[in-house]
């Protein structure tokens, strides 16, 4: 392995690839975490109407 200096254009390519990388995980978090709220929403709905055998 050699020991040669970065060039510039080398580091700004690697910034750039950072920067997409730390863009498509905070925007696929936010998707999962309004998947998460979405069905946890759902599930308290139909859990308020629900019906329960033997109450009444």
């Amino acid at each position: 392995m050699t020991s040669t200096p970065r060039s510039p254009l080398r580091r700004f390519e690697r910034w750039l690839v950072g920067i997409f990388m730390a863009t498509l995980v905070f925007v696929l978090e936010r998707l999962v975490m309004r998947q998460i709220r979405k069905k946890e929403a759902a599930r308290d709905t139909s859990t308020a109407g629900a019906v329960t055998v033997g109450e009444g």
